[in-house]
């Protein structure tokens, strides 16, 4: 497990995606410097504002790094430009790329609509915890569903716990973080709030 500057002790924390490999794809660009923009569904619970810090959890629930949100801004899925498109950094980076792997995504979240309203955000990187390598980590545990209560076994929370970290996953009637590519991942995590 990586090892958290003090400094960051206490923010909130969030894992890209809908899933553990999808998670781990994103966080290598983003501590590569390729990805540098996120989008979620307007009525995501974990916004962010400008300068505000987080902490990118890689696909099993480790902490990675530190982006803090430099700039957010709300507009509709059609309204999506090719600048930020290419900031996300998926795929070619193409617009065409975008809409089509966030029509995918937000599908099978079941919030898709051509006029959805998206919160755009910008983000840096500000540092990456020691000894993290996502592109070989190993992929042996549970990872919760995008669908609120559904599809968890219970695993991925038993694992963080076992680990010292207290979570919260979404409940029934909350959206879950809807992130493509995106987004402010799988709920909240708070690093640093349990003694471990």
């Amino acid at each position: 497990m990586s090892a958290i500057p003090e400094k960051y002790q206490g923010l909130r924390s969030f894992a890209f995606g809908d899933g553990r490999a999808l998670a781990d794809e994103l966080l290598d660009l983003v501590m590569k410097g390729v990805k540098t923009a996120t989008c979620s569904t307007e009525g995501e619970p974990n916004t962010s504002t400008p300068g505000e810090r987080w902490i990118v959890l890689d696909g099993s629930g480790t902490p990675a790094c530190v982006i803090e949100t430099t700039e957010v801004s709300y507009r509709r899925f059609g309204e999506v430009d090719a600048a930020f498109a290419f900031e996300e950094g998926e795929g070619d980076r193409s617009l065409s790329y975008w809409r089509a792997a966030h029509r995918n995504y937000f599908g099978r979240l079941g919030k898709f609509s051509e006029d959805m309203m998206l919160m755009c955000e910008r983000f840096r990187l500000v540092e990456v915890f020691e000894a993290v390598n996502v592109s070989s980590a190993q992929h042996d545990i549970a990872v919760p569903s995008p669908l609120v209560g559904e599809g968890t076994d219970g695993a991925w929370e038993r694992q963080l716990s076992s680990q010292g970290h207290e979570f919260s996953l979404p409940t029934t009637g909350q959206t879950p973080s809807p992130a493509c590519g995106g987004g402010l991942g799988w709920g909240s995590l708070r690093i640093g709030d349990v003694d471990g």
